[in-house]
């Protein structure tokens, strides 16, 4: 009786559990079910701004560049006389002897051999060259999200590219197909373009493989666009050969005037200024100091005397002959660091000066090779036609079909590499001109 009673309680238990179970899981939202998110497709360019926008690189800049701010604010601050509020008390002995005083006193450098002024320089160009050093952040993140944007759509092309090759080649196996039962393929032939269609399902998993890893990198840049399939500048860039219209516009300028405006170089111009007040800065505390004190308020000498009026000024010349070489050894320091700076500045100009040169004739050679290379697409896809046609009527065998197959894949993927490098030359050349891709469209 009493396991029957059991059985019945357990039995109703489960029941009653599974029942309150089913009723949460069909009411309660799924705590780890993550929804897809919907990505928008954009073009390149709302992309490209879309990447900047989230840059922490360039918002990192805007915090260098208001701490920049407030460093000169303190190196002005010096020059202004400090002012300080000051009540003591004083006993020499007995509690009758007690003497107070408060007011304020203000000092007042007279001279330091020009270590402020020049401090307050070397923040200015500080300053600047942060700024000018931001504008050069800019152009490389800048740089650095269009180079993996294109390769989304280069990725996009290639799996297109793919994806149409293997559907020629299963219009062909079924062709095939037919034309063996007919008896006019032979078994070999047929297994050829079997086998060739496998290959080409293969490349298309791993062409969907290359996309996903291209907007994964995409995705560090901007998560919830996608960009599109589309070349940003691909109709003006196949006329640039004919009309220069980014040569026009990029290399207007003679080198040293191009080479004056880019970001880097004034950056580093800005560095060795700033290396050079430093340094002035530096030599200027192995001078004698000169500075003026001035109080004025309120003392009692003694507790039964009133509070009188006091005032007093005092001028201290300061030169410390021997403090262990710190101020010498500082001053040297400060001379090799900018040393070092005017190194860096000669070997980026020269950087630089190459690059201005080389990024012209890379871009050019860039666009005609991808111009060519859609000419050779054409013939080869003339001559595919003409194997195509020959091969239904039999006079021309599935190895040579494929064989003209390749060379289409082949020009098409080269035209689409070539646009590809095409694209990014176009951007290396603004920027190596101090201009952003934002600013050519």
């Amino acid at each position: 009786m009493t396991s029957l009673f059991h059985r019945r309680f357990h039995a109703g238990f489960a029941l009653a559990l599974g029942l309150a179970l089913a009723l949460v899981s069909a009411t309660a939202p799924t705590a780890f079910a993550e929804e897809p998110a919907t990505k928008i497709a954009v073009n390149f360019r709302s992309a490209l701004e879309a990447a900047l926008k989230q840059s922490e690189a360039l918002k990192t800049q805007t915090s260098l560049i208001e701490t920049a701010h407030w460093q000169k604010f303190a190196a002005g601050g010096t020059l202004l006389p400090s002012i300080t509020a000051s009540a003591s008390q004083q006993r020499a002995g007995a509690p009758d002897t007690d003497s107070k005083q408060y007011g304020l006193t203000a000092n007042v450098n007279l001279f330091r051999g020009g270590a402020d002024l020049h401090k307050l320089k070397s923040a200015d160009n500080y300053l600047q060259a942060t700024k000018a050093g931001s504008d050069n952040t800019l152009l490389q993140t800048e740089e650095s999200a269009a180079s993996d944007l294109l390769t989304v759509i280069y990725q996009k092309k290639h799996l297109e590219l793919l994806e149409s090759s293997l559907n020629f080649e299963n219009r062909y196996f079924e062709i095939a197909q037919r034309k063996y039962k007919n008896g006019a393929l032979a078994l070999e032939q047929l297994d050829k373009i079997r086998i060739d269609r496998s290959n080409f399902e293969a490349e298309v998993r791993d062409a969907e493989l290359a996309l996903t890893s291209a907007i994964a990198r995409q995705r560090v840049w901007i998560e919830n666009l996608e960009v599109s399939g589309d070349w940003p500048w691909l109709t003006d860039l196949r006329q640039e050969i004919v009309t220069a219209k980014y040569q026009k516009r990029l290399a207007k300028k003679s080198n040293d005037e191009t080479l004056a405006a880019r970001p880097d170089v004034q950056s580093s111009i800005l560095t060795v200024s700033a290396q050079d007040q430093s340094r002035a800065a530096a030599k200027s505390l192995l001078y004698p100091e000169i500075d003026l004190q001035l109080f004025y308020g309120n003392h009692q000498l003694d507790p039964s005397l009133d509070w009188s009026k006091a005032w007093a000024s005092t001028i201290t010349l300061t030169w410390p002959l021997f403090n262990g070489f710190k101020d010498y050894s500082s001053y040297r320091i400060a001379n090799e660091s900018y040393t070092i700076s005017n190194y860096n500045y000669e070997l980026l100009r020269r950087q630089a000066r190459s690059d201005i040169e080389l990024s012209q004739k890379n871009f050019l050679k860039s666009v005609q090779t991808a111009v060519d290379r859609e000419k050779v697409v054409e013939s080869s896809v003339r001559l595919m036609s003409a194997t195509q046609h020959r091969f239904e009527i039999g006079h021309a065998t599935a190895d040579e079909l494929n064989l003209d197959q390749q060379r289409v894949i082949q020009a098409e993927e080269l035209v689409a590499k070539g646009w590809f490098d095409a694209h990014q030359s176009l951007i290396h050349f603004a920027h190596s001109r101090g201009v952003s891709a934002q600013a050519i469209y």
